[in-house]
């Protein structure tokens, strides 16, 4: 390891995933780039120890659709995860957040709260940006009062931009990636002018998003986001005390 950085003894992430299916496999790799590029993970036994659950709950479309079952199966999840006793817990689903209580319940461990992780991280950079993300937690309005909370300015797609969007999301779940890519190119295109970055509120966006040209642009990719917030909790300095709770962002 580097930079007198140690890994925390019996540090272990816990990441829920397969809301959709692609989003949790995208973390996962962003948190092990993230360990050897920023902590000199090298060895085996230097990276976080991580236990990746993805079940696909039913009725959960491209939309984010909330049905009934949706929270208890959430629940049932986290219960599932904690038995495993991870020290630090994510969820690679923006939308999944409207159940944010349900999951903190559900479990001992700290949970990373995504959409205010994410408005943090925008809150960094000058200049509005644009919001992207499911149906579902559009109207939630659950972006909304975490990226005003931040003051990071932002606009929102249109109704019909909004339905393109999802169908990429549909797109990307079902592994068409360079489909999904260009059907949100247009879209991301049109505001070039009038944005200076991107929030790329779902987790499943940044692996469409990974295969377009935006390097002139800023990108809040939630996916590293979560990985990030993840991998800090399991290092600490050789002279600090072991990190305590997660910050909610």
């Amino acid at each position: 390891m580097k930079n007198g950085v140690i890994k925390v003894d019996g540090a272990k992430i816990g990441l829920l995933s397969g809301m959709g299916p692609l989003a949790g496999g995208d973390v996962l790799q962003k948190v092990l780039r993230y360990a050897a590029e920023k902590y000199g993970a090298v060895e085996d036994s230097d990276y976080p120890d991580i236990a990746l659950l993805s079940h696909g709950i039913a009725g959960f479309d491209a939309e984010g659709t909330l049905h009934p079952n949706f929270a208890a199966e959430l629940s049932a999840m986290a219960k599932e995860m904690n038995a495993g006793k991870p020290s630090v817990i994510g969820v690679a689903c923006n939308t999944a957040h409207i159940c944010f209580d349900t999951i903190k319940q559900a479990v001992q461990a700290p949970v990373v709260h995504l959409p205010k992780a994410v408005a943090k991280e925008a809150a960094k950079y000058d200049g509005s940006f644009l919001l992207l993300c499911s149906h579902a937690t559009k109207k939630s309005g659950m972006y909304h009062a975490v990226l005003q909370e931040a003051g990071v300015k932002f606009v929102e797609l249109t109704e019909q931009e909004q339905n393109e969007l999802d169908a990429a999301v549909g797109l990307v779940m079902a592994f068409k990636l360079s489909e999904a890519a260009a059907k949100i190119a247009p879209i991301v295109q049109s505001y070039q002018d009038v944005v200076d970055g991107y929030i790329v509120g779902c987790t499943e966006l940044p692996i469409a998003f990974a295969l377009l040209p935006l390097h002139t642009k800023i990108c809040i990719d939630s996916n590293m986001v979560l990985a990030k917030a993840l991998t800090d909790h399991c290092y600490q300095k050789v002279s600090q005390a072991p990190y305590g709770e997660v910050a909610q962002a």
